[in-house]
């Protein structure tokens, strides 16, 4: 923020308007560092006379405003991922523009966020999530498919190549099912994210969370499986009443496709 931002007073004074809000107060900082001294107090005033929600959201519309359009356009792409990512993740979403001083710029007025990623001992970066909720809340404001894409393409390269645990393959999950590569995730919690979670107790966590979506599946194989593991994980509670609907659900499923082995661990059940 400029010099004057910080003269005796002047913070507690922008702290004490945005009612303690001391996120706000960084962004209110940030917008004061892209304004012309002249448009300074004119801001100030419209702030001070805003209702107390819509504070921090005209300090982000006036520092999204004031952004130059390399760092204006990168912003709008964060939103892509959830979780904080390296450098060469963010770079994913845009291989072919500049990228590191308009993430300096974005760091500098604290729309961005970095990290300490020990996987990586460096860096990761992730849009703050005041300045992710102002942006989806603009109109007309829409993630491009291919940046979502992008975001699942390199969770997925970062799962095969560097993070092969359970942790990332819910990430790459989430990053799967925004992108609408459902039949992707689908068969990733299948491979990878129900046996360890069963493994580990957590039934009702795979009760509650990763089994209705494969039983409402449109592929009769993931539908069946997630008919069995639901009855599998009833019965890990002693719920044996609950669990026998389920098993015969995946039973006639396994019939009707012809899939013997699966009838057979089905019957087992």
């Amino acid at each position: 923020a400029p010099a004057a931002f910080w003269s005796p007073g002047r913070p507690r004074l922008v702290y004490d308007t945005l009612g303690g809000n001391a996120r706000g107060l960084e962004f209110v900082a940030g917008a004061l560092a892209l304004l012309d001294p002249a448009d300074e107090a004119t801001f100030l005033a419209r702030l001070a006379e805003a209702d107390e929600r819509l504070r921090v959201n005209m300090a982000l519309a006036t520092l999204v405003a004031n952004l130059d359009g390399e760092s204006r356009a990168l912003l709008t792409r964060l939103p892509a991922y959830d979780t904080a990512v390296p450098a060469d993740g963010i770079r994913a979403l845009a291989p072919d523009q500049p990228l590191e001083a308009a993430l300096d710029r974005l760091l500098a007025v604290g729309v961005v966020e970095r990290y300490h990623d020990p996987e990586r001992q460096g860096p990761a970066y992730r849009i703050a999530p005041p300045a992710a909720a102002w942006l989806a809340g603009q109109p007309g404001y829409a993630l491009d498919p291919a940046l979502l894409r992008a975001a699942a393409e390199y969770q997925q390269w970062l799962y095969q190549f560097e993070r092969p645990g359970p942790g990332q393959a819910i990430i790459l999950h989430r990053a799967l099912t925004r992108a609408g590569e459902q039949a992707a995730a689908d068969r990733l919690a299948l491979g990878d994210i129900i046996r360890p979670l069963q493994l580990a107790g957590l039934y009702r966590a795979l009760l509650d969370e990763w089994l209705p979506a494969l039983r409402q599946s449109a592929d009769d194989p993931t539908r069946a499986a997630g008919l069995a593991w639901s009855g599998t994980c009833h019965k890990a509670l002693g719920e044996y009443e609950k669990a026998l609907p389920y098993h015969e659900q995946s039973l006639a499923i396994s019939r009707a496709i012809g899939d013997r082995a699966g009838e057979g661990t089905t019957l087992n059940n």
